[in-house]
């Protein structure tokens, strides 16, 4: 997202169903992120406290709360923060987005505004992935992943905030080296996916959900953490 601001999405633990906590106006900031005193990393348990269901489609996972009732509870251990990945995973994009999900362009995949049956889910991964940086325009540089489901061959943009540096969302090359030697040799891999807020990627265009990356997980060290890094 732009620079000081965070998307978070985690999975409730009594029904099993993803969730996206967010504001009655404005974005989460970077202040909510563990590192900074906030409530939000990779395994934290957290309770939200009171919350309204504020669906959008596809962004059927969206639930207004107060940051200032969110108590963490503790962190999951690796095992069962793993099988709740597991449980949560499918192993096809339709699985997870319905037919909604259009090819795009590229390789690039998405959802028209409006469109869809939900907007957060997690793949497991029938091959490696491939990782790399795209270069742009300095400051514009982006972390971006090959991957496929077996059926449809995907490049999309990672958003995952450990892979950036947090002051201006660069990517980390020296994190980044790490995952690509993980992804070799990991015996299994998660990925959290979602779809963005519709934008349109230039004028002559209409607006896209776009398919992201959120998260990349290793079934060797799933609760890879922020705050440690």
């Amino acid at each position: 997202m732009r620079r000081g601001f965070i998307c978070v999405a985690g999975i409730a633990l009594d029904k099993k169903q993803h969730v996206r906590p967010v504001l009655r106006s404005g974005n989460l900031t970077t202040s909510l992120l563990s590192r900074n005193r906030g409530p939000f990393d990779i395994g934290n348990v957290v309770k939200l406290g009171r919350i309204i269901h504020q669906p959008d489609s596809p962004h059927t996972e969206d639930y207004l709360f107060e940051p200032s009732q969110c108590v963490i509870k503790g962190v999951a251990q690796s095992e069962d923060f793993w099988e709740i990945l597991e449980k949560a995973s499918k192993t096809r994009l339709e699985e997870i987005f319905g037919e909604e999900l259009q090819h795009v362009g590229q390789s690039v995949y998405g959802t028209s505004p409006g469109y869809g049956q939900a907007s957060l889910g997690c793949l497991k991964l029938p091959e490696k992935p491939s990782l790399y940086i795209e270069t742009g325009r300095p400051g514009k540089s982006q972390v971006r992943l090959r991957f496929t489901d077996g059926e449809l061959r995907v490049n999309a943009g990672i958003t995952d905030i450990r892979l950036y540096e947090i002051e201006n969302f660069s990517p980390k090359e020296e994190i980044i080296g790490e995952i690509k030697a993980q992804i070799k040799a990991s015996a299994a891999i998660i990925l959290s996916l979602g779809l963005s807020r519709p934008f349109a990627s230039s004028p002559q265009f209409d607006p896209v959900n776009w398919l992201q990356v959120n998260n990349i997980h290793f079934r060797e060290n799933p609760v890879w953490q922020l705050g440690k890094i």
